[in-house]
């Protein structure tokens, strides 16, 4: 693919979807739901979350300007594995088959980036899967950070990243309470993992949070 024709899906999305305005809290699909269109955030934030057996909401991903979402389930053909609903006032574009039919005849280098958006997905829930499988707090911190890394490295070879995430966002992601993300983010900024600034982590040694994870598992 030439580079000319790198992502086009963010330009495909404003030429030939529908926008959507939504209100803060309004939901965009709810799980379990049959998947009749993908979407991309044009503006605002939204939280995507699993409902769990006992009435808990478990958040997977939040959701920023330019983040195609709900692939998986459209491509696969099956219900919605998540529920996904806006954090704050949002515009959202929509596709659905009819349109994508007259993306994909127009824009074959549309069906290789679609492709590899659901890679990347795909890769981010099973990494998602994997973190339940870690007990100790700072493990699942460090494994959270490093999943961030998917939405925030600028290259795989950079030596460090940012993540405009507050603790408590991070918390959500993890599925940990607040008090013990900040103890284990102060954890890591002591040891020189990382950088803690206002509603930001930056992550200085992507390698000691990996130690940091395997350490987790074996626990």
């Amino acid at each position: 693919m030439s580079r000319s024709e790198e992502k086009q899906l963010p330009r495909l999305f404003e030429k030939y979807g529908k926008v959507l305005h939504c209100k803060k809290g309004q939901s965009i699909y709810i799980q379990e739901y049959e998947a009749e269109a993908f979407y991309m955030v044009k503006r605002g934030t939204l939280r995507s979350f699993v409902m769990g057996s006992d009435g808990r909401e478990i958040t997977l991903e939040l959701l920023s300007p330019g983040k195609v979402f709900g692939t998986v389930s459209f491509f696969g053909g099956t219900n919605r594995i998540a529920s996904v609903a806006a954090l704050s006032d949002a515009e959202v574009l929509v596709l659905n088959h009819e349109t994508l039919q007259q993306c994909f005849g127009e824009h074959y280098s549309l069906v290789v980036e679609v492709i590899q958006t659901l890679g990347v997905t795909t890769q981010f829930l099973v990494s998602q899967v994997e973190s339940l499988t870690i007990i100790s707090a700072e493990g699942r911190i460090a494994h959270t950070l490093l999943q961030l890394a998917l939405d925030f490295k600028k290259a795989p070879g950079a030596a460090s990243y940012h993540i405009p995430y507050t603790h408590q966002q991070i918390a959500e992601l993890a599925g940990m309470s607040r008090v013990a993300t900040t103890k284990a983010l102060n954890a890591f900024a002591a040891r020189g993992w990382v950088q803690l600034g206002y509603r930001e982590v930056t992550v200085l040694d992507e390698n000691a949070l990996r130690r940091r994870v395997r350490q987790g598992e074996e626990t």
